[in-house]
């Protein structure tokens, strides 16, 4: 299966190598084969798409990308791809975009915002930043504050 492994884009290939042998080993048949996989994972929490909770997040996965779509009961909702390939590629200043599953996407996205933000010499666009950013700690603090007595 290691010649099958090249024909698989690198970051589908990361996150397959996280998963146990078996299901490593399932993925990777599937996608030899052309067809897509499928995995679910017994997980709960609150769905970023429609704010209900959940108990299954399945995982599709085909060459290029990984799928999710979380499961509420009868209903399903598509929460987006590991890796937003297309437009990551057209927008570069924030690139790699990553899907709504991803906690730490916003680390990385603050981390290119940084970077991007030497590149400005307005003003007033400088200024408005500094007033939305200053108004995103006040809601940290307060979800921070909420964490800990919940």
């Amino acid at each position: 299966m290691s010649g099958i492994k090249t024909e698989i884009k690198a970051e589908v290939r990361q996150f397959i190598e996280k998963l146990p042998p078996r299901q490593q080993e399932y993925v990777l048949s599937r996608l030899a084969e052309g067809k897509d996989a499928y995995i679910t994972l017994r997980q709960s929490g609150v769905c970023p798409r429609c704010e209900q909770e959940y108990r299954k997040i399945q995982l599709k996965f085909n060459k290029c990308n990984v799928y999710f779509y979380i499961y509420h009961g009868d209903r399903r909702c598509y929460v987006g791809p590991e890796n937003y390939i297309y437009v990551s590629f057209m927008n570069s200043f924030i690139a790699p975009l990553h899907g709504a599953i991803k906690a730490e996407r916003v680390l990385r996205y603050i981390e290119r915002i940084r970077i991007n933000i030497k590149a400005i010499e307005d003003i007033d666009t400088l200024e408005r930043i500094l007033e939305e950013l200053t108004d995103l700690i006040g809601v940290i603090e307060y979800h921070i504050n909420d964490l800990k007595h919940s």
